[in-house]
């Protein structure tokens, strides 16, 4: 069960990279993952569909400091990872950065956080 503001929506997960990705965006990032890695870029998921458990999990962390390195995260239900469409990339490689900015677009990948280079969302 995946969750958009604040409600519950029956979604699809598969695997890629080790991670859950809703099945639409697993899609798109497999093409855009092709894409980079013909221009020498390898994408990585690093983090991808999150269950109620683990979004809760790292709100706690967030309102508290005590875990995760009080990483900014949305209230649990509100998490666009929690939608299947968010995915935290591998951003911060010096190849993947750059090739994110200029090409994700092409993808319907968009970064959506300010601050956050490795998190970009599926806009269908």
């Amino acid at each position: 069960m995946g969750y958009s503001k604040g409600l519950p929506v029956p979604i699809k997960v598969v695997v890629i990279d080790g991670k859950p990705v809703e099945v639409e965006t697993a899609r798109a990032y497999r093409a855009m993952r092709d894409a980079a890695a013909s221009a020498g870029a390898r994408l990585v998921v690093v983090s991808g569909f999150r269950t109620m458990a683990e979004q809760e999990y790292l709100y706690q962390c967030y309102k508290t400091g005590d875990c995760n390195s009080g990483n900014l995260a949305a209230k649990p239900g509100h998490s666009n990872h929690q939608s299947g469409r968010a995915l935290d990339l591998n951003a911060r490689d010096p190849a993947v950065g750059p090739w994110l900015r200029a090409y994700a677009g092409e993808f319907k990948f968009k970064n959506t956080v300010v601050g956050e280079p490795w998190h970009w969302e599926y806009r269908q």
